[in-house]
């Protein structure tokens, strides 16, 4: 009997579970599509395959914590219900059941809901998985093979299992809620209003102004001092910054608790201090059922502005982020492969020399042949038909001198162009950065190897090449339009062009390496001490496959010689760069476009999906929270509506005025939320593009959907489920 009664009462009661059911579907499909990355690795490469194990991994993990967010709004969506419906358990103990009895009804309607949205949610996330299949061949640049349909059971367990104890918990409370309830309360549950208490209009106008200016100085304060460089630190500046930061997080943490404390009170009085307004239609009645839902759930507000803002920066940066490195990929990795060697100074020489080993060492006085020196090795890479250059670039000192020139520091100031470092809190690592020069001839053999034309430089000009165009680079623009010259290597100098193509790419890498590099006549090299030299390499397309196998294996020489067998002698000596006997320079860093390729692939990968995950979860957690207490309001003022049907006002007026309320009541937190975050983003993005272009737009779009899809979607579904609730009080009125 008691479980007859249970389904009858979920037939009825379908929209009341609406929220519910949703959520936990949504939720059930989402985790279950995340938790199968690991399984679609079947269909793809040996590299891509073992990289998404790892992205399983840190969701598997991730998961859990997810789960405990969801648990607590489904216990919460419960309480809704129990609180919606606490004239009917009445009523059920005044018939002779016992509060047990009634908890079991309790029990099966919740389980009956449960299991329904689980069954459903799984199907779903079973449509989802094969779709995240290709999803996640597209981000690393794979083909999907022998595709079929999968099922995981790691997937299903994981999620069943996060479920099932989320469901125990969320029984148990209602269990505890019942219990405690005097019946009274109960047969009352019906007819108990929520009273609109304001707060003292001048106490709640300060703390408004309060609120806003610690969020206005929070945000002057992040803008300037930025985000600290090492988290966790509590020594030193970095301590200091980590200080600095955690209490702009305070304040703008503060100030929006206080805002959402604040502002009902001021919205009413601010409202009624207009007359026109307030009197017009149902403006009154409007006004103050918003300050009611605001002014009873304060702080459930201020926690959803501040997830919201999580949910948001997470999301957008995640997503700018994946989108940047896969540009960065294909413009910082021109070439087949490439490698690099830096030239010693006479710190490194006496480091060397220090350790007794035998081998002389000394100053470069001009770059090695890299090719050569393969050669001298056994290192064969002409036999694939590859074609090569070598760029070296050089200091601006001779050798024996300490390192000095002009600094970017010195640039900035002679164009009048510090402005650019300051912005970016980088003043001292420009006084200490001194850039480069590479010789015109250098430079052109590397466009020659790309298929780019040559260039030529003007009498009194350089040509500053960077592979970072979105900060560097406008640095640099500056510099030129300034046409201000610069004192470099003894001779005034104007910027003839910035170049931030793949001929400004020195080497392959997966971000920005190159802040700018001045290139420059070639007798201006004369003498000068040789910084870095890289040797860039153009496969054909039929050996490119056979040429990155030999170039991983052989690149640095060391590794290569150690795999035959060879003396320890020979394998400590072969890294080295040698000229007539002594050791000038070492081999440092070898990379292939296929290896930038993986790697990207898989931080995209995990940046993508991790963003993705937690902001959508996020996401529909808190609109949930924000429909089921929106749901709970309109379910209290049930009588109000009642009267204001019975004193003729228009249904449109009604349906327009709940429209209003469900408008401001998601839009509010979401439009603190969204401001925190633009602040935010805005250091963020300086910091990410000092190393990959940080595409704020583009990601604000893709985030923006993910929005208006979930958010927009709750939004709309408690407006609909609010004026059925409406329409049916009133017509019962009726009756």
């Amino acid at each position: 009997m008691l479980v007859k009664i249970a389904l009858g009462n979920v037939r009825r009661s379908l929209r009341d579970y609406a929220v519910y059911f949703v959520t936990i579907a949504l939720g059930v499909a989402v985790f279950y599509a995340f938790n199968t990355i690991g399984v679609q690795g079947e269909f793809l490469s040996g590299s891509a395959s073992e990289t998404l194990l790892f992205i399983a991994d840190l969701l598997h993990g991730l998961t859990y914590g997810l789960a405990v967010v969801l648990g607590f709004l489904m216990v919460y969506a419960n309480n809704f219900l129990v609180r919606r419906r606490k004239e009917e358990f009445g009523l059920y103990q005044i018939l002779g059941m016992t509060r047990g009895q009634v908890g079991l009804i309790m029990a099966v309607e919740t389980l009956v809901a449960s299991v329904a949205a689980f069954l459903v949610g799984l199907v779903l996330g079973l449509f989802a998985s094969q779709l995240l299949v290709f999803v996640s061949a597209a981000l690393f640049n794979e083909t999907v093979k022998e595709f079929r349909f999968i099922v995981s059971r790691d997937a299903l367990v994981t999620v069943a299992s996060c479920f099932a104890v989320t469901f125990v918990v969320m029984l148990l409370f209602n269990l505890r809620t019942i219990s405690r309830l005097r019946l009274v309360e109960l047969v009352r549950g019906g007819r108990a209003n929520e009273s609109v208490r304001l707060r003292r209009p001048v106490l709640s106008a300060v703390a408004l102004v309060v609120s806003v200016a610690l969020i206005v100085w929070a945000y002057q304060r992040l803008l300037t001092m930025g985000f600290p460089v090492m988290l966790g630190s509590t020594t030193g500046e970095d301590g200091q910054a980590n200080l600095q930061f955690a209490i702009t997080t305070a304040m703008v943490t503060a100030g929006t608790f206080l805002l959402f404390w604040a502002l009902p009170t001021v919205l009413v009085k601010g409202a009624e201090s207009l007359k026109h307004f307030y009197l017009r239609d149902l403006h009154m009645f409007t006004v103050r059922q918003v300050a009611s839902r605001i002014n009873s759930s304060s702080a459930a507000m201020g926690v959803t502005a501040m997830v919201l803002f999580l949910a948001v920066t997470s999301v957008t940066t995640g997503m700018a982020l994946a989108t940047s490195l896969n540009d960065s990929l294909l413009r910082c990795n021109p070439y087949t492969a490439s490698v690099n060697a830096f030239y010693f100074d006479s710190g490194n020489i006496q480091a060397f020399s220090s350790e007794g080993n035998g081998q002389a060492f000394a100053e470069a006085t001009a770059p090695v042949d890299m090719a050569e020196n393969y050669r001298r090795l056994g290192i064969d890479f002409d036999r694939f038909g590859v074609r090569t250059a070598q760029v070296n670039t050089y200091d601006q000192h001779v050798p024996g001198a300490p390192e000095g020139g002009t600094s970017l520091a010195d640039v900035a100031k002679a164009t009048g162009t510090m402005g650019f470092w300051k912005e970016y809190s980088l003043a001292d690592v420009a006084a200490d950065t001194y850039p480069v020069l590479e010789p015109l001839s250098s430079y052109n053999a590397s466009r020659q190897l790309l298929g780019m034309e040559p260039v030529s430089l003007d009498e009194g000009s350089m040509i500053v090449t960077t592979d970072s165009p979105s900060t560097f680079g406008r640095f640099w623009d500056q510099v030129a339009a300034s046409a201000l010259p610069v004192s470099v290597a003894g001779r005034d100098l104007t910027v003839q062009e910035v170049v931030t193509d793949e001929s400004a790419a020195l080497l392959d890498s997966g971000v920005s390496q190159n802040i700018g590099t001045l290139v420059v006549p070639d007798d201006m090299v004369a003498g000068l001490a040789p910084a870095t030299s890289f040797l860039q390499f153009m496969a054909p397309d039929d050996q490119v496959g056979a040429f990155d196998e030999y170039f991983d294996e052989n690149s640095l020489p060391a590794s290569a010689l150690l795999a035959r067998g060879e003396s320890d002698a020979d394998v400590e000596r072969a890294n080295w760069l040698m000229d007539d006997g002594r050791a000038v320079g070492t081999f440092t860093y070898s990379s292939t476009f296929a290896s930038q390729r993986e790697s990207s692939g898989s931080l995209t990968g995990l940046v993508g999906y991790m963003a993705v995950y937690i902001g959508f979860v996020l996401v529909m957690s808190v609109a949930a929270v924000l429909a089921i207490q929106m749901l709970s309001g309109v379910a209290d003022s049930a009588g109000r509506y009642r009267l204001l049907n019975e004193l003729g006002c228009p249904r449109g007026l009604q349906n327009r005025s709940l429209l209003s309320q469900v408008l401001f009541y998601f839009l509010l937190p979401l439009a603190v939320g969204v401001a925190h975050s633009a602040v935010a983003l805005t250091k963020v993005g300086e910091i990410v593009s000092l190393v990959t272009p940080f595409d704020i737009v583009g990601a604000t779009a893709a985030g923006a959907l993910v929005f208006v899809v979930v958010y927009g979607g709750y939004m709309a579904v408690c407006w609909a489920l609010s004026a059925g609730t409406v329409h049916r009080t009133v017509s019962e009125a009726r009756r």
